[in-house]
């Protein structure tokens, strides 16, 4: 969804490539890189003075995590009703490197309650988070705030 999203889109042609790295994962030809941290979150409904947006939507996107070092690498998210996957293109691929970047994202309040899926394991314990459709996909759902307010009104 994110390659696919960047190449219909208008988005840079360096963030075109750097995606276009990994078709071979996309695909199903390679294991995940060692590069790629990937995080899933379930998440609840906004509820707000207008209305509630439940996550009830299909975004993807750059974003930006609020405590993350971005000389590390950069994030991105895919979110599917209520579930969220950050993907974390780290720089460096060294063992020590990963274990950096997943303190800085387990101590980052925005992303809510998150779990590390792991290559090779089938199944993973995902809590119900705190988390908000608005919180790290805000931004990306934001644009969508008046087309929610239109179907609320409607319906």
């Amino acid at each position: 969804m994110l390659y696919n999203n960047a190449r219909a889109g208008n988005a840079a042609e360096d963030h075109v490539e750097r995606l276009r790295e990994y078709s071979d994962y996309i695909i199903g030809e390679e294991t995940i890189p060692a590069e790629i941290l990937l995080l899933a979150r379930l998440t609840i409904p906004f509820e707000g003075e207008d209305g509630e947006i439940p996550p009830s939507h299909m975004t993807c996107g750059l974003i930006e995590i609020e405590d993350f070092d971005y000389r590390l690498g950069e994030t991105y998210l895919v979110s599917i009703d209520s579930f969220a996957f950050i993907l974390v293109m780290l720089i460096g691929a060294s063992r020590g490197f990963r274990q950096k970047a997943m303190g800085l994202l387990q101590e980052d309040s925005s992303l809510g309650e998150a779990s590390r899926l792991r290559p090779g394991v089938n199944q993973t314990n995902l809590p119900a988070s705190e988390a908000t459709s608005l919180h790290v996909d805000g931004q990306l759902v934001m644009a969508d705030w008046a087309k929610w307010l239109r179907k609320n009104q409607q319906d």
